[in-house]
């Protein structure tokens, strides 16, 4: 591994930061962060100079988790990684912050702070 930003690049990370957090549900609520179609990624690699282009209706398009890795990839070697993680635990886009820190054995730790 030649950075460690790339720990945010395994797919279990990937599902958290794009909202696919079945994992996190508790009595009926959802807890994490939004869940990001494929259209908010795009979006949101654009917001940091990474526009990605996502069509619906194309065979073969790239999943929501192919997508935001090549977008992660990217900022990663831009060194924008801070800002773009600021933004998405920003207060008006979340209800709840999600903290999460990868364990040695690669299991991860949710812990949620109202």
């Amino acid at each position: 591994m030649k950075n460690r930003w790339e720990l945010l690049c395994t797919d279990k990370i990937i599902r958290i930061l794009i909202g696919d957090n079945a994992d996190c549900q508790s009595e009926g609520y959802r807890l994490g962060l939004p869940y990001l179609r494929g259209q908010d990624i795009c979006s949101l690699a654009t917001r940091f100079g990474f526009p990605i282009v996502y069509k619906e209706d194309e065979l073969g398009c790239s999943s929501r988790c192919e997508m935001f890795k090549a977008f992660l990839l990217n900022i990663i070697k831009r060194e924008m990684v801070s800002n773009v993680l600021a933004y998405m635990f920003s207060g008006e886009r979340c209800r709840m912050l999600l903290f999460f820190c990868v364990l040695n054995n690669g299991e991860f730790l949710c812990i949620i702070k109202p």
